[in-house]
């Protein structure tokens, strides 16, 4: 299978009471939904004040081919 690997790199400060990691995990779903079946995301996020913040494994595409 052919996969692209994402890898995001964010600012904490401007998630103000806001979680990145849980902007991250909606990210990878909504990568893994917009790649062909065929394809593969590996997700990364990072952060500028602390380095990796998570790292989703390979996940398969959910598109279907038209």
């Amino acid at each position: 299978a052919r996969g692209i690997g994402i890898t995001l790199t964010v600012d904490e400060r401007a998630f103000s009471g806001a979680s990145p990691w849980l902007f991250g995990s909606v990210l990878e779903r909504l990568f893994a939904r917009l790649v062909s079946i065929n394809s593969f995301t590996e997700f990364t996020l990072k952060s500028q004040q602390r380095g990796e913040i998570g790292y989703w494994a390979p996940r398969m595409g959910k598109r279907a081919l038209v």
